[in-house]
């Protein structure tokens, strides 16, 4: 707008500028000049109204689910059944032929639910109701059994028998049992208190008649075939320390305890008095032929234990009579490891006999692949007194459970 009204105060100014007096000589007109044209003004376009807001919808809520039913909750855990732990069983000897237990069934020694452990079982000579080894009392004897009846009888007799009972292992109350020389029949009762349930039980004895067992009507007896997978370890021949001179029954001899120490089921067959330089029937060669070659099941070790009774003997026929027991001992149980244990030395100290019979057996041991067990030293002049009984030759009950200790121990350590 301003610039519009300066070009025409402009236009003004140059219309007033002309001469006074006369005219003026004609001159060329010069041009007249056109105001120019308004300048149009482009008047900015009105701003347009903002829009108007959108409205923001308000959230519709979401429908709340339907309340869902619960399941039911699950019924509670069965409570696991409490087991009562087994109980000892209650043991009582009668002088009685036949049991008290009210329908009862008698179960023969010659039922194959006995498992036993011996040379030879079968009928006894005496009295053909009974089963021993061999025929010969004198020889240990072990007879096992399963069962679940509450109460169990054993069918025994007196005879200066020895033995000793076992439930799952662990020795029963009141052992060992001991009966006198009369020859009368006896009945061991063991009742167990917590009732039907399995059990393995073991006699295991010496002089030791065996006539079955009675069990209540119903209950079952069985030859627990769980015992074939455990090794076996003889221990034949051997003297009066094997047979358990000082022990109170066949397992509490040194070979019983190192047996046990070992993991092994144990078996051994000792006479008193006898030795490598024995002749007759209970030379080591023929006790071989009528015992440990007729042991009920494969031995996997055999340990001869004999030397203290021959010290000062003819060493040459102590080798000779060894290489022939360990030549039958071969021929019988191919499969078997030999050892050989050392003579005794019960008063904790060796002579020069006990010391030429070491060395001797020592010599045949390593001739014949034998492993030889050094006994020497085992019982010293400090704890003979403990373990050595009064007659200065034969282990106490300590001694027999030390004695096998430190056996086990050396065998061990050879790998045996």
């Amino acid at each position: 707008m301003k610039r519009t009204i300066a070009v025409m105060a402009l236009l003004a100014v140059l219309a007033g500028c002309g001469g006074g007096g006369g005219e003026a000589p004609p001159t060329a007109s010069a041009p007249t000049l056109e105001p120019p044209a308004p300048v149009a003004t482009i008047e900015p376009p009105p701003a347009s109204p903002p829009p108007a807001a959108t409205p923001t919808p308000e959230p519709v809520p979401e429908p709340a689910p339907a309340p869902t039913a619960e399941p039911p909750a699950p019924p509670p855990e069965p409570e696991p059944p409490v087991v009562q732990a087994d109980l000892p069983p209650t043991v009582t000897v009668v002088a009685a032929a036949t049991t008290t237990i009210q329908s009862a069934r008698k179960v023969a020694p010659s039922d194959a639910a006995f498992r036993y452990l011996g040379a030879a079982p079968g009928p006894w000579a005496n009295d053909k109701r009974f089963w021993v080894a061999s025929g010969d009392l004198a020889q240990h004897l072990k007879v096992t059994f399963k069962t679940n009846a509450p109460r169990v009888d054993l069918f025994m007799t007196e005879f200066n028998t020895r033995f000793e009972i076992r439930v799952d292992g662990k020795t029963a109350p009141g052992m060992p049992v001991r009966f006198g020389t009369t020859g009368t029949p006896r009945v061991v009762q063991l009742e167990f208190p917590a009732g039907s349930r399995e059990r393995v039980i073991d006699v295991y004895g010496l002089l030791m008649p065996f006539g079955g067992v009675w069990v209540p009507d119903g209950y079952t007896v069985t030859q627990p075939t769980e015992l074939d997978a455990l090794p076996v370890i003889a221990f034949a021949p051997g003297d009066s320390y094997t047979q358990g001179t000082g022990a109170a029954t066949p397992r509490q001899t040194y070979a019983g305890w190192a047996a046990d120490a070992l993991g092994y089921e144990g078996w051994s067959d000792g006479v008193g008095s006898t030795g490598w330089l024995t002749t007759g029937g209970n030379s080591p060669a023929q006790r071989v032929q009528s015992t440990a070659a007729k042991l009920s099941h494969k031995p996997d070790i055999i340990v001869t234990a004999m030397g203290f009774n021959d010290a000062g003997g003819d060493l040459a026929l102590v080798a000779a009579s060894y290489d022939a027991t360990i030549a039958q001992l071969k021929a019988a149980w191919p499969t078997a490891k030999l050892a050989t244990l050392g003579p005794w030395t019960p008063r904790g100290t060796t002579t020069a006999a006990l010391t030429a019979m070491k060395q001797t057996l020592q010599a045949r041991a390593a001739a014949n692949d034998v492993a030889f067990i050094d006994v020497e030293g085992i019982i010293t002049p400090e704890n003979a007194a403990q373990y050595t009984g009064s007659d200065n030759t034969h282990p106490t009950a300590a001694g027999h459970r030390y004695l096998g200790e430190q056996i086990s121990i050396r065998m061990k350590a050879m790998g045996l």
